[in-house]
């Protein structure tokens, strides 16, 4: 599934957190992959919105 053009997907690649390959955002930078490919991190910050 590809990325729609939005704001923030232009912010993430100006910014230079994600590339763009094959129509797919993919994290660039290894540290904050690891911080936010970690599910842990995820639920937490969820259960802190809902």
């Amino acid at each position: 599934m590809g990325v729609i053009d939005s704001p923030e997907e232009k912010e993430l690649l100006v910014s230079g957190l994600v590339v763009k390959q094959q129509g797919v955002l993919k994290v660039h930078n290894r540290i904050y992959e690891l911080i936010f490919d970690s599910s842990s991190w995820v639920e937490i910050h969820i259960a802190k919105i809902g």
